[in-house]
């Protein structure tokens, strides 16, 4: 519950108190293992999951663009995926997959399961890039 505060409040800070959009700073991250339950392994191994840099990553990745100097090397490096993300699924899957443990990765993929492929994908693809960004401040 305490890592769900963080990141809701990390995620809000962001949106409110960043501005700018400027892409020629924002870093550049793939989809990594492009992979849901992939990525929720990747999640699953790192060793400093509750620390306060794994959950400052895993939200600013995939929020608006911040030069925040707690974002550094990580603000919106997944922004592109996670509004592709927003865009191919619907609130009740996205709430789903937020209301999992984020090491529960057979709640993970049961709220993509009978989701539309272009939502699969797009959770594929952030779930992949979050764990791709975070995993040198996670472990």
């Amino acid at each position: 519950m305490k890592r769900l505060v963080t990141f809701l409040a990390v995620t809000i800070a962001v949106a409110i108190g960043c501005g700018g959009d400027d892409d020629a700073n924002k870093p550049k991250t793939g989809n990594g293992v492009n992979d849901l339950k992939a990525a929720c392994g990747v999640r699953q191994s790192w060793k400093n999951r509750s620390a306060e840099q794994c959950s400052l990553c895993e939200a600013g990745a995939v929020a608006a663009f911040c030069e925040c100097e707690a974002f550094q090397g990580i603000s919106a490096a997944c922004a592109e995926q996670e509004n592709a993300r927003k865009t191919a699924c619907d609130q009740s899957t996205r709430d789903c997959a937020s209301n999992c443990d984020r090491d529960d990765c057979a709640c993970i993929e049961g709220c993509y399961a009978n989701a539309p492929e272009a939502c699969k994908k797009a959770a594929d693809a952030r779930d992949g890039c979050v764990a791709e960004t975070c995993t040198s401040r996670c472990n």
